[in-house]
């Protein structure tokens, strides 16, 4: 297909098959829960098997090339039929326009759909047992609702549903962890009869810019809006959260209900539940929304190449819907979520020897809703272990963080060494309240914090 300027049609299609197996067993620590951990799980055998084929096809249109009003002009479209032998078929597809009206000038387009079965953990996974702390039951009486150690009716701030859905399920919501507050046992395991396929449709929209400069100089500047939806996303729903969304609903409602088990023969005033089903399920919804910013700047000092990159991340959204016709959960700004991201990279290259300085940026970021409400984070409670018993709230926020590292690399013919170090300012990790979430030691883990401090490093490569 010959279009003007001697421009051509690309067309490619194929075929794919594979066959994924997964046989994982559990040590004997790890299948009678004996392995020293915060949180030892006990773990089965995990078996199964599927098979998954893919039909696809593109095209590439380039519609206009070197032409008075564009330098480019270009459609792009593909499909993709998947069969994944446990979860079906589904059909995919992606499109794409780009214009060019001049060398310096580039605006691109994109929707797009994609299908992802569940993978073999997801599917197969045998039980995991584990526990979460009987602080997070609703039902039970927290310190701020007591007066010397007893239930203080006028201190109540609970809502009526949640009093309630305690007594219908047996748990005297005036007692119970008074006695004291034991650990509730979890059950996490595959669940491939029940779970969907997840799907998705995202949007993007991209403008570069890169002029033409004078002298030794290049610059290069991307914007790109980018929207995503997923549906039926699978996911594990930590118990905490499904014992809040269970308690907060009318007459006990809610599609967590079930998962939560008390048992009928304890006496209500220390009846805590004896098992939370945290298994894969679908959820309703999840979006996220932002933009990237993206430069590189590069010159030359007479024998040194200067390039400075800068990646640049606002997010704008990111929620999710557990159920849907639910209302939503907005996740920005939780740990794990900042709402800016910045990594800056400064390389310096003469011959053989490249420097290279990078700073990481992060805002700052807190725990999760239903956390915060489980870990009363907004709550005064009288310290006894501080002088003057003064009211203090946990800490369940994290400052934004800057780290800085720095390496050196010598490029041989046949080898490559590079030294280097970490976090070269040592920043102290962030530090919040142990119940405000993932954690370790108090610091914040899986956020993006660092944890170890300054650190070194060497690497060394040969090629054969």
């Amino acid at each position: 297909f010959d279009f003007e300027k001697g421009a051509a049609a690309t067309v490619a299609m194929g075929l794919e098959y594979r066959k994924d197996r997964i046989d994982s067993a559990g040590d004997m620590l790890g299948s009678t829960g004996l392995v020293a951990a915060e949180n030892p799980l006990t773990e089965g055998a995990t078996v199964g098997s599927r098979d998954v084929s893919d039909v696809f096809a593109e095209i590439s249109l380039p519609i206009a090339v070197d032409q008075n009003w564009a330098n480019l002009f270009e459609v792009e479209a593909a499909l993709r039929y998947t069969d994944e032998s446990n979860f079906g078929s589904e059909l995919t597809n992606r499109a794409r326009v780009t214009y060019k009206p001049s060398e310096t000038l580039l605006f691109s387009t994109s929707y797009g759909t994609s299908f992802r079965a569940p993978n073999l953990r997801e599917q197969f996974l045998a039980n995991q047992f584990g526990g979460v702390s009987g602080s997070a039951d609703p039902c039970m009486v927290s310190e701020s609702l007591t007066t010397n150690s007893q239930y203080d009716p006028s201190k109540e701030n609970r809502s009526q549903t949640i009093l309630d859905n305690c007594s219908a399920q047996g748990a005297d919501f005036t007692q119970i962890g008074l006695s004291g507050v034991p650990s509730i046992p979890t059950s996490s395991s595959g669940n491939a009869k029940d779970l969907k396929p997840e799907t998705s449709e995202n949007i993007t929209a991209t403008f570069k810019w890169t002029p033409v400069f004078e002298g030794d100089y290049e610059f290069n500047f991307g914007v790109t809006y980018f929207s995503l939806v997923v549906e039926d996303t699978i996911r594990t729903i930590s118990a905490a959260t499904i014992l809040k969304r269970c308690f907060d609903s009318p007459n006990m409602e809610s599609s967590f209900c079930p998962r939560i088990s008390r048992n009928s023969g304890n006496a209500p005033v220390i009846n805590f539940p004896n098992l939370i089903d945290t298994s894969f399920i679908n959820i309703g919804e999840e979006t996220s929304k932002g933009v990237d910013v993206n430069t590189r700047f590069v010159t030359n000092f007479d024998n040194v190449r200067m390039t400075w990159d800068n990646q640049y991340t606002l997010q704008t959204e990111r929620e999710v819907t557990i159920f849907k016709g639910e209302s939503s959960e907005d996740l920005l700004e939780d740990f794990g979520t900042p709402e800016h991201r910045l990594v800056s990279t400064l390389n310096f290259s003469m011959d053989e020897w490249n420097w290279m300085i990078m700073a990481n940026y992060m805002s700052g970021t807190q725990s999760a809703d239903d956390v915060r409400d489980t870990a009363k984070c907004d709550v005064f409670i009288k310290n006894e272990d501080l002088v003057g018993k003064p009211q203090t709230v946990p800490v369940c926020s994290a400052d934004s963080a800057v780290y800085v590292n720095t390496s050196v690399t010598y490029t041989g013919d046949d080898f490559l060494v590079t030294a280097g170090m970490k976090n070269v300012f040592d920043k102290a990790p962030e530090l919040v309240d142990l119940t405000a979430g993932s954690n370790r030691g108090n610091m914040v883990t899986s956020s993006g914090y660092d944890l170890y401090g300054r650190s070194f490093f060497l690497n060394a490569s040969y090629r054969f």
